[in-house]
């Protein structure tokens, strides 16, 4: 009878082991499984979030371009008119949700001839990449800049404009906000502390 108690109870303490072992096997086999299945959905809920905020930007890039293209055809700017095109940039400015911080047409020499924002002297940006571009009739959209007539952050949407010959007698400019883009990526934050930052490859 004494055995039989004392086999009992090792086999007790046995089960209550193996029971233990078990569980704390199951807990880590949990553990493991549910961080993993965290660690996807987060991964895939942050690709899916940074796609958005690409297509979006993307999206606003290509609509912008769209609108300097459009400018780019104003009859005043094939003809040189100063006065009329500095009235249909600050008209354009004041009288639609612009998303351009400013306005300018550069002639063919690569000097700012209207500036929307600024009356300008010899000031020239023939050393700039996008009027480079675009001077040989290519559109283009440059990387963020510094303003050469204000010092700061600018993202430049640059078009050809042709004359009635169809030959490049200028280049059609729009310096994007930043803050426009900065609302576009906001909406999309990570947590409560996330942050997004747009840079190019210089780090501005």
């Amino acid at each position: 009878m004494y055995k039989s108690k004392k086999l009992y109870r090792v086999l007790l303490n046995w089960f209550v082991v193996v029971g233990i072992l078990f569980v704390a096997t199951g807990l880590a086999l949990y553990s493991y499984l549910n961080y993993h299945s965290v660690k996807g959905f987060m991964t895939k809920y942050l690709v899916n979030i940074s796609e958005h905020q690409i297509a979006e930007i993307e999206n606003w890039f290509e609509e912008r371009s769209k609108d300097i293209y459009v400018l780019s055809l104003l009859p005043c700017l094939k003809d040189k008119d100063i006065v009329e095109t500095k009235r249909i940039f600050k008209k354009y400015q004041e009288h639609f949700e612009s998303d351009f911080d400013f306005l300018a047409f550069v002639d063919s020499d690569g000097k700012v001839l209207v500036h929307s924002i600024f009356e300008l002297q010899d000031v020239y940006v023939r050393d700039r990449q996008y009027y480079r571009d675009a001077i040989i009739g290519k559109a283009t959209t440059c990387q963020i800049i510094l303003d050469k007539t204000r010092n700061i952050p600018t993202i430049i949407v640059a078009n050809p404009v042709y004359n009635d010959s169809n030959e490049v007698i200028g280049v059609m400019v729009g310096g994007l906000s930043l803050n426009r883009i900065n609302k576009i990526i906001v909406p999309y934050h990570f947590g409560n502390t996330g942050e997004t930052y747009l840079v190019n490859d210089k780090g501005l």
